[in-house]
């Protein structure tokens, strides 16, 4: 991968016009500001730009090429959920937005690009003086989560021969402190988290074993194999 900072004698224009687009309600000259703290780089086919499980420290804007987002199979193989090949779409905006600790998905340079690199604080500052634009991304990320949901309910059937999908997944909202499912429970079911975190616990043990957060799944497991719960959520 190569990166090198803009240049100060030539106004970005491109990512300034996609970044104008977005957030609309911050002027000219201060975006501009923002623009000059971000960098361009290149990667190469077959690169990883966002590594599953890793911590989320910058916002992709894609500039040039083909990026593939991958997600961990009930089996743990990546498995593609998304391609994204329009310039100006942003990539990991949701993982900085949502202050997740652990990006959820694996963003890999499918043909030769080039992006523009956003640092995490200042995304977060361009979203502190643009509440539209956290609307526009709050309305992104539930549609992210549901394309999602609707990909591991396939998956899930198909690997257990079980009924078709069904027009409308199911959410649920539980209180702090209530219990998903207990070990021993039949699997179901695969749960992705929409917002909150849940902690998975086995009932020998004080602390959780894992802590699962916004846009992660997990059960899936179980789910999958048709194991019984193994833990406490």
């Amino acid at each position: 991968m190569a990166s090198c900072p803009f240049s100060s004698s030539k106004p970005p224009d491109t990512e300034y016009s996609v970044l104008g687009r977005l957030f609309s309600q911050i002027k000219k000259e201060r975006l501009l500001e923002f623009v000059g703290e971000m960098g361009r780089s290149a990667f190469f086919e077959g690169e990883v730009l966002v590594q599953e499980g890793t911590k989320p420290d910058q916002v992709y804007l894609l500039e040039e090429g083909r990026l593939g987002i991958y997600a961990r199979d009930g089996s743990e193989r990546l498995t593609r959920i998304a391609i994204i090949s329009e310039p100006g779409r942003l990539v990991g905006e949701q993982n900085v937005r949502q202050e997740r600790r652990f990006a959820s998905a694996t963003v890999i340079a499918l043909t030769d690009c080039r992006v523009f690199a956003i640092p995490s604080r200042v995304f977060k500052a361009l979203l502190a003086e643009d509440s539209m634009a956290v609307a526009k991304l709050e309305e992104e990320g539930r549609r992210q989560v549901f394309e999602k949901l609707r990909r591991l309910h396939e998956e899930v059937a198909e690997m257990t021969a079980r009924q078709a999908v069904p027009d409308r997944l199911t959410t649920r909202q539980f209180e702090p402190g209530a219990a998903i499912y207990r070990v021993g429970e039949p699997a179901c079911s695969a749960f992705f988290v929409v917002s909150g975190q849940v902690d998975l616990v086995h009932p020998s043990c004080l602390e959780p074993e894992k802590t699962v957060g916004e846009g992660l799944v997990f059960g899936e497991d179980e789910a999958v194999s048709g194991l019984l719960r193994q833990q406490d959520a």
